[in-house]
């Protein structure tokens, strides 16, 4: 509508569109005004239509059409395709509510609209461009005739979808006060959306909206959801509508609830510092720490302890860098968890994305003198968020790691205990590695063998070897086959915060066949204090024909990756050191549990704590 006066309005063509030809062979019989509520339609008693528009004078009454109970709002630039039986329709979406919306078909370019079964569901997909925004299953409530184009009215079956497979341990929903605002774009109607936010997890979110205007359709894809609390954005993200009900005591109220598809680590991390304090006020996540803090902390837990630091003094101020960048950045690699008791740190975990889809857990400490059980509130932190947002494709995260000393009995209760509970190493496995720094002299002895760079065929040699021996989840867990692309796309966001991470792979072979395999690690200096990702994994196919001299001489071979002569080893299987007597320090027990087995984690947990470790 270009003009309109009290009595008068002008309307112009569409842009591209006229009827230049023929305005005089056209009648006006009456026009639909959609209003907010309620349909409108007057019937004009004069009026002119030529090329350029439509005037009428406007009449003093109109009549308004029957009111539905939701309001069904125009649609512009949304098409829709219709399967039925294997028979395909295109059309385009005229007007849409959630419990029904209106699809125009050309009969011309559509197969024959009498083989839509009216009696039968249909599936529906929409899209906006090339976006796909919805497909859910819908029936035919009525179809009419008009001009070329059959009109179908559509009604969507299903009240809810299941996004994800059903858990036992499911992401805590919190209410909060005040209560966020969640901003929606609407795909379909194109418009924003602001809703008042009912109660958030880290997982998703549900909204109320009045029931005439409700918009939101179970199965629609959201392209930006944003919640926003006190002039700050906790969430940016692609969403997609679960359910959607009325609430029991207020039936004008529909309550939608939305899934995140995909958390940014910087909004996973600003979304549990927001919500894991509402659970525990003691508890915080990625919230800036001081470095100086942290590391006396360290000393007086106990975790710091005379040799370990001796390993790692004459690095010590490179430590402190990296801490002052891990604890003071929060970057998207690395995420730590802690327990606050009257100001003072008292317990502390954290985590490292050091391998593709693996994230490393490490440096568990608690204060002797704190809360009895801070280590363990963050311990069941560690498992809450890794349990929230190992669904987002975004964190990258299909197994977790520990690497702990099974003399150590704190974590052998709880990591090996969970594996023997689980008793399944496709779900949770443990493997013990020989720990030892390469001595000045060892590997001085000539021997015959070849090193080279490890090729396909000697990982995937190893692969076989593994499954007979142990069949766990050390493999993938380290992306031993297969992970040099994304072991290029981590190296680089290690270097977009200023890391370092970079990993090499050796095969040693003997009369061509290959008998061990090195995997080369190198990092910065303190992002695992007892240098487990700044170290050799010395991998053994044959234990029982690698002669020990080889091993060491092509292992001394390595120091020119590494700064310092005392270079950390980590010898596979253990029983390779252990049965030929040959000196390691100590033993490392690899934990991995896969995703996939989160709820048998949880109830391990709750076995051994006797308490609940979820939430």
């Amino acid at each position: 509508m270009e003009i309109c006066t009290e009595t008068t309005a002008h309307c112009a063509w569409e842009e591209g569109k006229s009827i230049e030809q023929y305005p005089h062979s056209l009648d006006l019989e009456s026009i639909q005004i959609y209003d907010a509520h309620r349909p409108v339609r007057i019937e004009p008693q004069r009026f002119q239509l030529n090329s350029t528009g439509l005037t009428f004078d406007l009449p003093e009454q109109g009549i308004l059409q029957n009111t539905r109970r939701i309001l069904r709002t125009p649609v512009q630039g949304v098409e829709a395709e219709i399967f039925q039986f294997g028979v395909q329709y295109q059309g385009v979406v005229e007007d849409f509510s959630p419990e029904c919306f209106r699809v125009r078909l050309e009969e011309q370019e559509n197969p024959a609209l009498q083989w839509l079964n009216h009696e039968a569901p249909c599936t529906v997909v929409m899209r906006k461009g090339r976006e796909l925004i919805y497909s859910g299953t819908c029936c035919i409530s009525r179809t009419r005739k008009q001009g070329r184009h059959r009109i179908i009215l559509l009604s969507p079956t299903e009240p809810s979808i299941r996004r994800y497979r059903p858990r036992q341990y499911r992401s805590i929903r919190q209410i909060l006060t005040p209560s966020p605002v969640a901003r929606i774009y609407h795909p379909i109607s194109g418009k924003d959306l602001y809703l008042p936010v009912h109660d958030l997890s880290s997982t998703g979110v549900s909204v109320e909206e009045a029931y005439h205007t409700s918009l939101l359709l179970p199965g629609m894809l959201v392209p930006e959801l944003t919640i926003e609390l006190a002039n700050r954005t906790f969430v940016r993200c692609k969403a997609q509508v679960l359910y959607r009900k009325v609430v029991p005591e207020n039936p004008k109220i529909f309550r939608c609830g939305m899934a995140f598809l995909d958390l940014s680590l910087e909004d996973q991390a600003g979304l549990s510092a927001l919500l894991h304090p509402v659970q525990d006020p003691h508890t915080f996540v990625c919230n800036p720490v001081d470095p100086e803090e942290l590391w006396k902390f360290f000393f007086e837990s106990g975790f710091l302890y005379a040799d370990k630091y001796d390993s790692i003094r004459i690095e010590k101020e490179e430590f402190k860098r990296t801490y002052e960048s891990l604890y003071t950045r929060s970057p998207s690699i690395a995420r730590y968890f802690i327990f606050r008791e009257h100001g003072s740190l008292t317990a502390h975990m954290s985590m490292l994305r050091f391998y593709p889809r693996s994230w490393l857990i490490q440096h568990h400490a608690a204060s002797k003198e704190g809360h009895p059980l801070a280590g363990i509130v963050v311990l069941k932190q560690v498992g809450t968020y890794v349990n929230e947002f190992h669904l987002h494709p975004s964190t990258r995260m299909d197994y977790v790691m520990c690497y702990f000393r099974p003399d150590n009995k704190f974590p052998n209760r709880v990591f090996g205990g969970v594996a023997h509970h689980m008793n399944d190493p496709k779900r949770s496995s443990l493997d013990s590695f020989a720990y030892f720094h390469l001595a000045p002299e060892m590997g001085k002895e000539d021997c015959f063998y070849q090193l080279f760079p490890t090729q396909e065929e000697d990982l995937e040699a190893f692969q076989r070897i593994y499954e007979e021996t142990s069949g766990g989840l050390m493999i993938d867990a380290l992306a031993l086959v297969g992970g040099k692309e994304l072991d290029e796309e981590l190296n680089r966001e290690y270097g977009k915060f200023g890391f370092q991470r970079e990993r090499y792979f050796f095969s040693v072979h003997q009369n061509g066949v290959c008998q061990a395999i090195f995997m080369v690690v190198r990092s910065n200096a303190g992002l695992n204090l007892s240098n487990l990702t700044n170290c050799v994994h010395a991998f053994v196919l044959e234990p029982d024909r690698l002669d020990p001299k080889v091993l060491f001489h092509a292992l001394e071979s390595l120091k020119r990756y590494f700064l310092r002569d005392r270079m950390p080893i980590l010898v596979y299987p253990e029983r390779y050191m252990r049965e030929r007597n040959l000196p390691y320090e100590k033993t490392y027990t690899l934990w991995v549990l896969s995703m996939e087995a989160t709820d048998d984690y949880f109830k391990a947990l709750e076995s051994i704590f006797k308490r609940p470790m979820h939430g």
